[in-house]
This record gives structure tokens, C-alpha cells and sequence, in this order.
């Protein structure tokens, strides 16, 4: 109850508590959703991790993009603005925290031209990897695993023009929410 009236005040909803809790109950199937698609997506990999936070969060972007594109449900559902290295969603990196704590994934530093942060899953998130697959749309599972894989195997700077070549990128503003473009 307290954690209801909590999220309700921060949010500005209304104080009727039936409207706030089916407030709270869709936030927290949304965030679900997102974290077993991280799921899918780290364990779709072929490498077995994923190397970089920036392309990790560009691969996330071009698979909701392509998913939205495709009429797809069960898709991502971040919401993206332009921020330092194009398209851009914090709740991500709450998301990837979450699953760390849950024991589902294991974050480690790796040198390569940049310090960046590798993802892969742990044992239990492999097995969590095999139940979220067992039950997710092939199509889009399709999707993630292309998008994960063609991503992780490029170059920090490559994805970046990728991206920005296919979002075509109109506002150069902080802050502004990036459309999905089509990227099939």
C-alpha cells in the first residue's frame, strides 16, 4: 500500500486507490515484459555476452523499432529521446540493474578502445533465457536475436551512423524523443 501511494504522489495520479493500483499493476507488467525481452535478447547471443552499453541500447532500439514496425505485441515498450550517443532510454539501465540483482545477469568492465561493460546472463538467467523463448513470439524472438547479434559484432562508431542514418535524426536537441524508424 505504501509503495502504491508512493509511485501515486511521484506520478501526480489520482488519490482514488483502485485507478493507482491498476496504474502500478500495468508499470509493473510493463517493466516485466522489458526485462524478459532483455532476457531474450542476452541470451539469443552468439558470443555468449554483449559487449558495450551504448550498442546494447542501440540494439534494443533497432529491435522495438523493427517489432513496432511489424505490428508486433510482447515488443520492447522503452521510451526513446536523443541523448549523447543517439537514441537513448534510462529505464534501460534500470532494467539490466534489476536482472543483476535478481542474479539473472552479470555485469563485468572489459578494456577494449573504450571501458565498457559486458552483459551476459548467469546460470539462473539462462534458464530464465529458456522459458522467456519457450513463450515469446518466434517472430519476435527472430527479431531480437538478429538485432543482438549483428549489433554486438560491430564497431561502437558503425552502430552509431547506422542508427542515426536509420532514425534520420531531424532534432540534434538533448531531450528529444527519437521516432522508431522502420529498420527491416
Amino acid at each position: 500500500m505504501e509503495l502504491t501511494r508512493s509511485i501515486r504522489d511521484a506520478f501526480g495520479w489520482p488519490k482514488d486507490d483502485k485507478n493507482c493500483k491498476e496504474e502500478v499493476e500495468f508499470c509493473r507488467k510493463d517493466i516485466e515484459m522489458n526485462e524478459n525481452n532483455l532476457v531474450l535478447l542476452l541470451g539469443s547471443l552468439e558470443k555468449g555476452s554483449f559487449s558495450g552499453a551504448v550498442k546494447l541500447v542501440k540494439a534494443i532500439f533497432l529491435a522495438q523499432s523493427e517489432a513496432k514496425h511489424k505490428g508486433l505485441t510482447g515488443n520492447f515498450s522503452y521510451n526513446f529521446y536523443r541523448w549523447d550517443y543517439g537514441p537513448f532510454d534510462s529505464a534501460i539501465y534500470k532494467d539490466l540493474e534489476s536482472l543483476r540483482s535478481k542474479g539473472l545477469l552479470q555485469i563485468n568492465q572489459e578494456y577494449t578502445p573504450y571501458l565498457e561493460k559486458t552483459y551476459a546472463l548467469t546460470e539462473a538467467g539462462q534458464k530464465q533465457f529458456k522459458k522467456v523463448k519457450a513463450e515469446v513470439d518466434t517472430t519476435f524472438g527472430t527479431i531480437v536475436s538478429k538485432w543482438a547479434n549483428k549489433v554486438n559484432q560491430m564497431r561502437r562508431d558503425d552502430v552509431l551512423k547506422f542508427v542515426y542514418d536509420k532514425s534520420n535524426v531531424k532534432s540534434y536537441e538533448m531531450g528529444d524523443k527519437v521516432n522508431l524508424p522502420d529498420v527491416d
